[in-house]
């Protein structure tokens, strides 16, 4: 497991030992191997390393994470793929890449003519390692379906969620909208977070007048903004998916998440504001 592995697109590096990685390898029953136990990660030399692309997209963010390596990408088979028609959005699943670790499977695949991009740093075409199964980017994996993340679970977050929600509004949880505005979408929530209102009210007899804004934002003067409105600013991502409402943007990650966890966790009223172009989201 890369140490810093990124959250999707251009989020924040984030450690991986940072999580309690000897409870979940206890949890789980299978060891977990972190990158620094791999390779020294105060190590001078630059390491070769041979390594499955699915998607041949290589983020330089992803690359510096890893800058104790020098890596040579080899192209997954075709079969790997579960969609054929989007460039940018073709999918695998879990069972497809891990077959790749497999003598016989990996064998039969290297006998098609699959291409092997050279390392960056040292330019040179190296085979697949055979202790390190490794691939470039797992975002687009799922175990059987494509857009996985869009369905609907629960795991335990909401139990944590209820206890930091009660330590930032000072009071037992009242019932509230969660509002995600991820950076440059959009503008102009209030149309959105009044149609959630309304609905609680209509359908649950819910009075939802507190707000919770989340936002990747940091410009100041926009959290001013924000605070003039009157909605307390309580910056966490999971803190979205425990409201009575959700108000988010349509295609991102985490407004996703939050949007199927309030429907299932609170049979929560939940929009999705679509942008991109002008009159969007008119309805």
């Amino acid at each position: 497991m890369d140490p810093s592995e990124k959250t999707p697109m251009t989020g924040t590096s984030i450690c991986f030992r940072e999580f309690d990685v000897p409870r979940l390898s206890q949890a789980i029953g299978i060891h977990l191997l972190q990158w620094h136990e791999v390779n020294d990660p105060e190590s001078q030399v630059l390491g070769d390393l041979g390594c499955w692309t699915v998607w041949e997209t290589h983020p330089s963010s992803m690359i510096k994470s890893m800058d104790i390596t020098d890596i040579s990408w080899t192209r997954a088979p075709a079969w790997v793929e579960r969609t054929f028609l989007s460039v940018h959005h073709s999918h695998a699943s879990f069972w497809s890449l891990a077959s790749l670790g497999f003598p016989e499977t990996r064998s039969k695949s290297l006998e098609f003519s699959l291409t092997n991009r050279p390392s960056p740093q040292h330019q040179v075409s190296l085979p697949l390692d055979d202790h390190v199964l490794c691939f470039d980017f797992f975002y687009y994996v799922g175990a059987h379906h494509t857009w996985e993340w869009e369905s609907d679970y629960s795991p335990a977050w909401r139990f944590i969620v209820d206890a930091h929600s009660r330590r930032a509004m000072s009071e037992p949880t009242p019932p509230y909208i969660s509002v995600h505005i991820r950076h440059g979408d959009f503008s102009h929530q209030c149309k959105e977070v009044s149609e959630a209102q309304e609905e609680l009210r209509t359908r649950k007899g819910i009075d939802a007048t507190h707000l919770i804004m989340t936002s990747d934002e940091r410009d100041p003067e926009w959290w001013s903004d924000v605070g003039a409105l009157g909605h307390p600013v309580f910056i966490d991502a999971i803190i979205q998916s425990n409201g009575a409402g959700f108000v988010g943007t349509r295609d991102s990650t985490m407004s996703t998440l939050a949007n199927r966890r309030v429907q299932s966790w609170n049979d929560g009223a939940t929009q999705l504001v679509r942008w991109g172009r002008p009159g969007a989201d008119d309805h």
